[in-house]
């Protein structure tokens, strides 16, 4: 879906600088997901990325 993929790109250049690869393509994933599939919690979102509940936290926080 390329117009989703355009979304989660556009979404992750506006993320900070000094967030390091790792948590930026946990990032990536997770707004895909949320993108793709409205109305998940942190963990179906964790379930789905394979990483932990607390990470995914993190995550949706750096989002917010």
């Amino acid at each position: 879906m390329k117009g989703a993929d355009y979304k989660v790109d556009e979404i992750c250049t506006l993320i900070h600088d000094g967030v390091d690869e790792g948590v930026n393509d946990g990032v990536k994933e997770s707004i895909d997901i949320l993108i793709n599939i409205q109305g998940l919690n942190a963990t179906e979102i964790a379930m789905r990325i394979k990483k932990s509940i607390p990470t995914v936290e993190r995550y949706l926080r750096i989002l917010t």
